[in-house]
């Protein structure tokens, strides 16, 4: 396939996750969402009618049916599998969000499959791609950091009407917890700057030690703390809650002896601090999807996206696609920042402490001969 080529690209799961995706393909002529499958077809029916696409509600079927270039796989935590072995079956390169699943057992054949086949595949840890994630790494790649800390600190503010249709999030059978939903992008995060995991140490306190007005069908744990340290001796402690309706959100702040990185918010927006002894101390704040980033000559250089491109679209969402995207047709998958075998060291990493949390003792978990 050339670049210049149209993609036809087909999508399971029709749903919040689809929509963000599907506003940054329709800024993209040359891929067409062709079909659409969700198990509530009414979902697949309404997408399909707005792209005069083909809708069905079993993924299996629209794979042997459709001739698709590539396949967007955006379901619950508790779906995957199915769609995954479809695709790798008829040799279709997709695209998976996060969490890629709640099975450690099944994410892992899944990730077999794809090294066996040489598949190209991406998973949306869409941090990666940040400007302002990859002004970070450029600096702690020659300022290693050794400590870190961060998570998410939010409420359940789910408004009455939706705690039916969205209840399945407040089920950790179906989710695989709230670090698994949400706080995996911090530890995804931190891999990505800090190094490999060696070893996890983790608490929780259980599911209504501190929510009283949850549903009867709540089981996440309130909070999970846990510890984490690299193979380069750093150490970091993320945190997850939704018992604060008060709280910061999201933020990590990662520190070497020069630097200080504040990241702030959903965006990820980078408060940097430089000091050294007898020099003036520093501060900067980066905002990720400020137009300001044409003057920060690291993307010069960078080996992932051209200067051009990434003034191409500050949506992170676009610029995940867009590598992919282009992975597919050039068949070259060097640009994607997190490939399926690469998502699935950071689910072992947290579905072990997910395991570690529920035991509530403190469980020491080490990966240092997990061989990946």
């Amino acid at each position: 396939m050339n670049l210049e080529d149209t993609m036809k690209v087909g999508f399971v799961g029709c749903g919040m996750m689809a929509l963000r995706h599907l506003e940054a393909i329709k800024k993209m002529p040359d891929v067409i969402p062709a079909s659409f499958c969700d198990v509530d077809l009414w979902k697949a029916e309404a997408l399909g009618h707005e792209f005069d696409a083909t809708v069905y509600s079993d993924v299996e079927r629209m794979i042997d049916e459709e001739n698709l270039d590539a396949l967007y796989i955006l379901v619950p935590a508790f779906a995957h599998g199915k769609a995954e072995k479809a695709a790798i079956a008829k040799w279709i390169p997709f695209f998976v969000e996060k969490p890629i699943g709640i099975d450690l057992d099944l994410c892992r054949e899944i990730g077999d499959l794809v090294a066996k086949e040489r598949l190209i595949t991406s998973v949306g840890y869409h941090n990666r791609y940040r400007r302002t994630v990859q002004a970070a790494r450029e600096i702690f790649s020659s300022d290693p950091p050794f400590l870190a800390y961060g998570g998410w600190v939010t409420g359940l503010l789910l408004p009455k009407d939706q705690i039916k249709t969205r209840g399945w999030g407040l089920q950790r059978q179906k989710t695989g917890g709230r670090l698994n939903e949400t706080g995996g992008h911090t530890i995804d995060l931190l891999r990505y700057l800090m190094g490999e995991v060696l070893e996890v140490f983790a608490f929780a306190a259980p599911p209504r030690s501190f929510l009283s007005y949850v549903p009867d069908f709540y089981d996440l744990n309130d909070i999970e703390l846990i510890g984490l340290r690299f193979e380069s001796g750093a150490l970091a402690t993320v945190y997850v809650t939704v018992a604060a309706n008060a709280g910061n959100g999201i933020n990590l702040s990662i520190f070497s002896s020069t630097y200080a990185a504040h990241f702030t918010g959903w965006e990820h927006n980078l408060r940097l601090i430089s000091a050294q002894p007898g020099k003036e101390r520093k501060e900067q704040t980066l905002m990720a999807e400020s137009p300001t980033w044409e003057d920060w000559d690291y993307w010069r250089t960078h080996n992932c996206l051209s200067l051009n491109e990434a003034k191409a679209g500050a949506d992170v969402f676009f610029q995940e696609d867009r590598v992919f995207i282009d992975a597919v047709k050039s068949g070259n998958p060097g640009k994607i920042l997190t490939t399926y075998p690469e998502a699935l060291k950071t689910a072992e990493i947290i579905l072990e402490i997910q395991r570690c949390a529920d035991k509530n003792h403190g469980t020491l978990i080490s990966f240092e001969n997990r061989g990946r």
